[in-house]
C-alpha cells in the first residue's frame, strides 16, 4: 500500500518480509478497491539474528577464540561489531573488535559470505516456493516483488530473490519503515479518511487449525478443519464419532500447524464436553468459525441437539468484549450447513429430475454431476460449492434462482 501497488488493476505481488527473528511471505493480488491475500507462509525460526548468529561464529573461529573464554560484556560487544558491519553492506565485510585488550581485524568477501550463510539462504526459498504453490502460480506470475523488513537489505537476501523471480525489488523506501507507512495507510482507510482512497483488504488464516484424533488405533493424529491460506472469515464443519459405546466424555484438543502429528504442532486450547451414556456410538460435529481479528470460535454439536461453545482469542492486539461480541454475531451468520440452503436443496432436486428423466450414458454422466455437487455439500466449504454448482449448472443448463 505504500508503494501504491493497490491502484494497479488485476497484478500480484509478493511481500517478502525478512526481520531480525522471523522470515514471512504473503502473496498478494489487486483488484481496485481490493487487495486480496492469496497465501502465506513462513519460517518462524529464521531471520537477521540468525546470519549474525553465524558470522560471530566464523569470526571467532578464524581467531582461534572459543566463544567460552568471552565474558558477557565482551560476547555483547562482538555481536554489536558483527552486526554494525552486517548492516553496512559493505564488499568486502571489515569486523573490528576487542579480545582481551587487543583488537583484532577480519575480512569476508561476497562469495565468503555466500558459502558461510549458504544453510540459511536455502531455507529462504522454502517458505517462498510453499507460498506459491498455495496460491497456484509460478515466479513468472509474480507482477512486483516488495522486500520488508531490515534484514532484507542484505545484497545476498536481496540477490536471492531476483534470482527466483528475475526481477528487481521495490526498494526506495527503507524496509526497516515502510510497515509503518503501509499501517498508517491502512489505520487512514479503517478511519475513513478523506485523504485516502477506501481499500479493502481480504484476510487469510495463515495456518491449519484443527483437533486431535484416533485413527485406527493411533492417537495423536492432527486433524485439520480449516486449511491453511482459508480466505476468512470463514466457518467450516468436520463430523467425528466417539471411540466406545460407553463414553461420557469427549476432550476437545484445537491445534495449530501443518505437520500429521500433533505433538509436532502448537496446542492452542484444550476443553471436555461431557456426553450422555447411550450405549451406543456418538456422531459429533465440530465447527470452527474463524474471523479478521483473529477470533476462533468452536462449537461442539452433540446428538441431542446440545452445543458447547469455546472462543479463542488469537489476536495480537486485545478485544474488547463488545469487539468480540461483534466478531461472533458476524461469524453467527456463516454457521450453516451448505446442503441446508434452500439454492443448493433446490439445484440438487433438478439434478435428481434429470437423472430420472436420462438413460445410458447420459444418466451416467449426469450421475459424475451429482457425485461432485454432493462431495462438495459435505465439505461444507461455500466457495467450493459456489464454484461447483456453478460448474455443473452451466453443464447441465439448470437455471440458478
Amino acid at each position: 500500500m505504500a508503494y501504491g501497488l493497490h491502484t494497479q488493476q488485476n497484478t500480484r505481488s509478493l511481500v517478502f518480509d525478512l526481520g531480525g527473528g522471523t522470515f514471512d511471505v504473503t502473496v498478494l493480488e489487486y483488484a481496485t478497491p481490493v487487495i486480496e491475500i492469496h497465501a502465506s507462509a513462513g519460517d518462524s525460526f529464521l531471520g537477521g539474528e540468525d546470519f549474525t548468529h553465524m558470522l560471530v561464529d566464523e569470526v571467532l573461529k578464524r581467531a582461534e577464540v572459543a566463544r567460552t573464554t568471552l565474558n558477557e560484556s565482551e560476547l555483547a560487544a562482538l555481536y554489536a561489531c558483527v552486526e554494525a558491519a552486517k548492516c553496512s553492506n559493505q564488499s568486502p565485510l571489515h569486523i573490528r573488535w576487542q579480545y582481551q585488550e587487543e583488537t583484532r581485524e577480519c575480512e569476508f568477501y561476497e562469495n565468503e559470505l555466500e558459502d558461510l550463510w549458504l544453510p540459511l539462504l536455502n531455507r529462504l526459498r522454502v517458505p517462498i516456493e510453499q507460498a506459491l504453490r498455495d496460491a497456484r502460480l509460478k515466479p513468472s506470475q509474480i507482477d512486483s516483488l516488495v522486500l520488508v523488513g531490515g534484514a532484507s537489505q542484505m545484497p545476498l537476501v536481496q540477490r536471492i530473490a531476483v534470482r527466483l523471480f528475475g526481477k528487481l525489488p521495490y526498494q526506495s523506501y527503507d524496509p526497516s519503515t515502510i510497515v509503518a507507512l503501509g499501517a498508517a495507510i491502512q489505520a487512514a482507510c479503517r478511519l475513513r479518511s478523506e485523504d485516502i482512497e477506501e481499500v479493502i483488504l481480504t484476510d487469510i488464516c495463515p495456518y491449519s487449525l484443527g483437533v486431535e484424533v484416533n485413527r485406527q488405533g493411533v492417537s495423536g493424529i492432527f486433524s485439520p478443519i480449516i486449511e491453511r491460506n482459508t480466505t476468512v472469515p470463514v466457518s467450516r464443519v468436520e463430523t467425528y464419532s466417539t471411540m466406545h459405546p460407553e463414553q461420557d466424555s469427549i476432550t476437545v484438543n484445537v491445534y495449530q500447524g501443518e505437520n500429521h502429528k500433533v505433538k509436532n504442532n502448537i496446542l492452542v486450547e484444550s476443553f471436555d464436553v461431557p456426553l450422555k451414556k447411550t450405549g451406543a456410538y456418538q456422531s459429533i460435529d465440530i465447527r470452527f468459525s474463524y474471523d479478521i481479528n483473529g477470533l476462533l470460535e468452536v462449537d461442539v454439536l452433540l446428538e441431542d441437539g446440545s452445543v458447547k461453545s469455546r472462543v479463542i482469542n488469537h489476536s495480537p492486539v486485545t478485544l474488547s468484549a463488545q469487539q468480540i461480541e461483534e466478531s461472533r454475531t458476524r461469524l453467527s451468520a456463516l454457521k450453516i450447513y451448505p446442503r441446508d440452503m434452500l439454492i443448493n436443496r433446490t439445484f440438487k432436486a433438478k439434478q435428481e429430475e434429470l437423472w430420472a428423466r436420462a438413460l445410458g450414458d447420459e444418466r451416467e454422466e449426469i450421475g459424475r454431476v451429482i457425485t461432485d455437487f454432493d462431495a462438495a455439500l459435505q465439505s461444507n466449504d461455500m466457495a467450493r460449492v459456489d464454484e461447483v454448482r456453478r460448474r455443473a449448472s452451466d453443464y447441465l443448463a439448470i437455471e440458478i434462482p
